[in-house]
C-alpha cells in the first residue's frame, strides 16, 4: 500500500515539474534591452508622460523650426536596474547622445493602453508593432511579426511525398488555394499554442510527416519570418525557427525503464484537439472531416 502510494506521488510530482518546466521556458529571460527611437512610442503628445518631451533633454525647449528631429532612443530594460543601464548608455550632450530608460512593464502598459484606446489607427497599427518587438524575446518566433495567414493544402489523398508550404524561403508555386486570415484574437491563442512545450509534437506520434495545414507568419513587409506546419494524420508539428530549441530533447526525460513519460503524449493530443479547433475557428478547411484529421 505503502509503495503504490509512493509510486502515486512520484507520478503527481513528475506531472507538477514537467508543467512548471513549460510554462517557466518560455518567460523573459532575466537580462535585455531593447532600443528604439522616439517615434516608435507615438506622438510627444501622448508618449511625454513616459519618455520626456521630444528635444534634448538637457535643453529648456526645443528648436523654433517644428520639422527639427532629434535622434533620441529609448531603452527598454529588463534585469537591470535604471543605474546599471544609464551608466553602460550614459546621455552625453556634447555627442548627443540622448537616451531615455523605461522598464519593461512600464513600456508594455503604457503601449497596451494607447493601443486599446485607439486614437489614430495608424499612430495604433506603429504601437502594435513596437509592443510585438518587445515580446519577441519572450515567446516563439523569436522576431516581429505583423499578421498571420493560414493555408490549407495537399487536400487529396497522399501517394508520395507531398509538397511543403515554402520552397526556398517563399510560398511553394505548388500550393493552391486562398488563404485564410488570422484575427488579433486568434493569432494570441495560436502564439500561446505555438509556445508551449510541444516537442512530442515535433518528435511526432507518428513516423510520417504529411502537412495539410500552415500557418504563416509576415513582417511588415510581407516577407515570411517564420512558419509552423501541421499534420493532423500523422500527429506532429515542424516549424521555422523550431519551436523547442530552448528546451532539452525529449529523450533526455526517459523514465526508469526508457520510456517517454506519458504526460508527453497526453499533452501532444490536447494540442492538436487546440490546433485543429483554432483552424476550423478560422475556417480552413479538412482533407477529411471523419478521418484523424
Amino acid at each position: 500500500m505503502k509503495e503504490s502510494l509512493f509510486l502515486g506521488f512520484r507520478r503527481l510530482l513528475l506531472m507538477v515539474c514537467v508543467l512548471l518546466f513549460g510554462a517557466f521556458s518560455s518567460t523573459i529571460s532575466a537580462s535585455q534591452l531593447w532600443f528604439f527611437d522616439y517615434r516608435d512610442f507615438g506622438p510627444q503628445v501622448a508618449a511625454h508622460k513616459l519618455l520626456g518631451m521630444e528635444w534634448w533633454q538637457w535643453d529648456n525647449h526645443g528648436a523654433s523650426d517644428t520639422k527639427a528631429i532629434y535622434p533620441i532612443k529609448i531603452i527598454v530594460y529588463q534585469g537591470h536596474s535604471k543605474e546599471a543601464v544609464a551608466k553602460r548608455f550614459p546621455v552625453n550632450p556634447a555627442a548627443k547622445l540622448d537616451y531615455r530608460y523605461v522598464h519593461h512593464q512600464q513600456a508594455t502598459d503604457y503601449l497596451k493602453k494607447q493601443i486599446a484606446e485607439n486614437v489614430l489607427p495608424e499612430v495604433t497599427r506603429k504601437l502594435k508593432v513596437t509592443l510585438k518587438q518587445l515580446q519577441v524575446d519572450t515567446k516563439w518566433p523569436g522576431k516581429p511579426f505583423d499578421y498571420i495567414l493560414a493555408y490549407s493544402y495537399n487536400l487529396k489523398p497522399i501517394t508520395e511525398r507531398p509538397p511543403r508550404i515554402l520552397k526556398d524561403g517563399r510560398l511553394n508555386g505548388a500550393i493552391s488555394g486562398k488563404p485564410f486570415i488570422v484575427t488579433e484574437t486568434q493569432q494570441a491563442r495560436l502564439v500561446d499554442l505555438l509556445n508551449a512545450d510541444t516537442r512530442m509534437l515535433e518528435q511526432g506520434l507518428s513516423k510520417c510527416f504529411f502537412p495539410r495545414h500552415a500557418l504563416v507568419f509576415y513582417d511588415t513587409n510581407h516577407q515570411i519570418v517564420a512558419h509552423s506546419e501541421i499534420s493532423f494524420q500523422c500527429e506532429a508539428i515542424r516549424a521555422e525557427p523550431p519551436l523547442n530549441a530552448h528546451r532539452p530533447p525529449l529523450l533526455s526525460e526517459r523514465d526508469d525503464q526508457g520510456e517517454i513519460p506519458l504526460i508527453h503524449y497526453d499533452r501532444a493530443t490536447l494540442q492538436l484537439s487546440g490546433f485543429k479547433r483554432l483552424l476550423r475557428e478560422i475556417g480552413v478547411p479538412f482533407f477529411d472531416h471523419h478521418s484523424r484529421q
